[in-house]
């Protein structure tokens, strides 16, 4: 089963006027940017700093959607949630967070490749 929902990558295709390139260049730039915003959720989460985990969370629940990728969206905005309520994300819940990116970060570059063509 897909972890990618293909009607948010249709909707930013017509939305940029069917430019695959420009498309694939966008699924390049977050699944560059992405791994950043996870190590800035891990860090402010042991550091107790539940505003910075909220926003590392919130960037990426927000991109992720943008990318149809909407179980690790819904994830992080349960964890966004959670801190914004002062609660930060277990290292168990992180370490799930980062097995759920891996299997995504491998659908959205299996879809970067399919659109730079």
């Amino acid at each position: 089963m897909s972890l990618l929902d293909p009607t948010p990558l249709a909707n930013l295709l017509a939305d940029i006027g069917g430019d695959r390139a420009t498309l694939a260049a966008i699924l390049a730039q977050f699944l560059e940017e992405a791994p950043a915003n996870l190590a800035t959720l891990r860090q402010s989460s042991a550091a107790g700093e539940a505003a910075e985990a909220r926003r590392a969370a919130h960037s990426l629940k927000s991109t992720a959607a943008q990318m149809g990728a909407m179980r690790l969206s819904e994830l992080c905005r349960d964890i966004e949630h959670a801190a914004a309520a002062g609660t930060l994300p277990t290292p168990q819940a992180l370490d799930a967070l980062d097995a759920l990116w891996s299997d995504t970060r491998r659908e959205l570059d299996e879809e970067r490749r399919r659109y730079a063509v």
